[in-house]
């Protein structure tokens, strides 16, 4: 346009809408190869965004508003625009109200061997050895399996125990973990796919999504204390600690279970491999496979973390679809999203 009629840029930018200073700035661009129109605001770079992103963590939010929201963009406000930060505060308040709808929640297992879950517990007592409790308990039945007491177990030691218990019990059809480096370790992974168990990893930084075996733990160290409150001074055995405690609580009658222990609900509902074969699992696999690729296709999202999100809500629905569980929020009964 310029070379037909001979005007200057800021000639026909003054009548054609376009402002002389993004003519320029796109010209610019355009000359450096970079994208011509891009996000307004000075880029963050990755440590900026980590330590925004703890500031902001760090408020009050409500439902519509956050507290400190103005001192934040003033700490930041050469590296985030006005418009971004209120985008990422309007994030997070969807984050934490959904957290909180999440607490309310309450999933009764209604299947004994279906679906178990692991985790690690670490206690730290004065003048004593940082020791650790892996757990493994069945959610149906709040029966707990024998722990292993000591240091840290390894991923390969994590694999090894959960082939002894698979052989010994049946595998369960799911397993629940949450993201510790040794419970996803490629030697875990590769027993789960050796014995077709399907794992259902918890939310990154939420540990609320795998409650029963956090409730678990807690449990099992009120009970280890009060038996250690007990005990003689003297040579002391964690290991045999740690079986004694287990049986006294899978032998407690539970008001959850009809007032039956876990020992008895575990035992006379085993299910594990006798009823989930290979080729039951397989089919079980593909359906939340297609459940979750349905999912993403309808919400359009992409990304390791909306495909985690959707696997747990697949895993849920077909859950829920074959009435194996129950959710309930505040005491009223979710129905199947199918």
């Amino acid at each position: 346009m310029r070379q037909d009629n001979g005007k200057s840029y800021r000639g026909l930018c003054a009548g054609r809408m376009a402002p002389y200073s993004s003519l320029m700035r796109w010209r610019q661009r355009l000359r450096q190869a970079e994208a011509v129109v891009q996000a307004r605001g000075a880029p963050c770079t990755p440590v900026t965004v980590e330590k925004l992103w703890e500031r902001l963590l760090s408020l009050r939010h409500g439902r519509h508003r956050t507290q400190g929201s103005g001192a934040a963009y003033k700490a930041y406000r050469g590296l985030v625009s006005r418009r971004e930060l209120r985008r990422m505060l309007k994030m997070l308040r969807l984050e934490l109200g959904r957290n909180r709808a999440a607490l309310m929640r309450r999933i009764e297992w209604k299947l004994p061997g279906l679906v178990w879950s692991m985790d690690d517990l670490q206690i730290r007592r004065p003048g004593e050895t940082t020791l650790f409790w892996h757990q493994v308990q069945d959610l149906g039945s709040r029966y707990k399996f024998e722990p292993s007491a000591g240091q840290q177990l390894t991923g390969p030691e994590i694999a090894e125990r959960l082939r002894r218990l698979f052989l010994k019990f049946g595998a369960p059809l799911f397993l629940k973990r949450d993201n510790g480096g040794n419970l996803n370790h490629p030697a875990v992974d590769a027993v789960l796919n050796e014995f077709l168990v399907i794992p259902l990893n918890s939310p990154r930084h939420y540990a609320p999504y795998n409650g029963a075996i956090e409730k678990a733990q807690r449990e099992f160290q009120e009970a280890s204390t009060a038996r250690l409150a007990a005990r003689p001074s003297g040579l002391f055995d964690w290991e045999l600690h740690s079986e004694v405690v287990i049986n006294d609580l899978n032998h407690q009658p539970r008001a959850c279970l009809g007032g039956q222990c876990a020992c008895v609900r575990f035992h006379a509902g085993q299910s594990g491999d006798k009823k989930y074969n290979r080729k039951y699992r397989k089919e079980v696999y593909n359906q939340i496979i297609t459940i979750a690729t349905q999912v993403m296709d309808q919400l359009n999202v992409t990304g390791r973390r909306a495909a985690e999100a959707v696997w747990r809500l697949a895993v849920e629905t077909w859950l829920r679809d074959h009435d194996l569980i129950t959710v309930t929020v505040n005491g009223k009964v979710l129905p199947s999203f199918l």
